[in-house]
């Protein structure tokens, strides 16, 4: 029954939909990647799920073709108006990526290796997509066997994270609410917001979604051509094809969501993100804990 394509990846998209539903019962306590890479790993290791049921669904070859559409509908989200206003933020951000890679890279050497450090250092600062092309160069180098560390550093970091962010945006919620009760609170407003520049007045034809679709599509794969001509990895390529459509606008804002096309986006990369986990053993996973603890 599982050979079939479709309850193949019903089958999987059911460990996924349970893993939101946990995600959000426990206010994303419990990462909704979390359940599912834990639910797989244990279905195949207990046989319920044979060992290919990643290959039989085929959802996982959709969910590649569709990461460089989404790196590009990244680079469409970046505001910068807003960040020259939220500098400070962003160099706070930008500090903590550093500081934090190079702990990593200076402690888990240490106590492991340089490619163990390397292999979680991606994910930190660059979550999903970050994990699917630290993957990608394991297993193109012949370290595949590391694989399971930049998945376990995604699903555990909002276990440790969204409690530590919940409470400073708590605080920060208080200090706001604050300001507002005495009247001294004024609210940060972009000049020139890049989103209302961009909501001019549109031909009838790319106002479709088709074509709103198709050219992120080609975004992407003028991004993946540029990567494979050059020495400059296509995920950046994307980026900033997004990046300069949107500023030129010749991408909107936000296009696969105009497109109607994010949510199924996501779930294909997260099919991606778990079918890397398939070579993944029981002796993998209890040496790196073991080694950990």
């Amino acid at each position: 029954m599982l050979s079939n394509p479709l309850i193949a990846t019903v089958f999987i998209f059911a460990l996924i939909a349970l893993g939101e539903v946990i995600s959000i019962v426990s206010r994303a306590r419990i990462p909704m990647l979390l359940t599912a890479m834990i639910g797989y790993l244990v279905l195949v290791w207990t046989g319920i799920f044979p060992k290919d049921i990643m290959d039989k669904s085929t959802f996982a070859a959709l969910g590649a073709v569709l990461i460089g559409p989404a790196i590009t509908h990244m680079g469409t989200m970046i505001p910068f108006s807003l960040l020259k206003s939220q500098y400070k933020a962003v160099f706070i951000a930008l500090g903590g990526v550093i500081v934090s890679g190079i702990l990593i890279l200076a402690v888990v050497t240490l106590v492991f290796d340089y490619p163990t450090a390397v292999a979680g250092v991606g994910p930190i600062s660059g979550g999903i997509v970050a994990l699917l092309i630290t993957n990608e160069k394991l297993s193109e180098i012949g370290l595949s066997s590391l694989v399971v560390i930049p998945a376990l550093v995604v699903a555990f970091q909002g276990v440790l994270g969204m409690p530590l962010a919940g409470n400073f945006m708590r605080r920060y919620a208080i200090k706001i609410q604050e300001g507002m009760d005495e009247g001294t609170f004024i609210p940060m407003m972009p000049e020139n917001d890049e989103a209302a520049a961009t909501t001019t007045r549109r031909h009838p034809i790319m106002e479709s979604t088709t074509i709103k679709l198709f050219t992120v599509f080609v975004g992407a794969a003028i991004g993946v051509a540029l990567g494979e001509l050059t020495s400059i990895h296509y995920s950046l390529w994307c980026l900033a094809i997004g990046v300069i459509g949107a500023k030129t606008g010749l991408l909107e804002p936000k296009s696969l969501e105009k497109a109607n096309a994010f949510t199924l986006t996501m779930i294909g990369i997260i099919f991606v993100v778990i079918g890397t986990m398939a070579d993944v053993t029981q002796v993998k996973c209890f040496t790196i804990f073991q080694v950990s603890f």
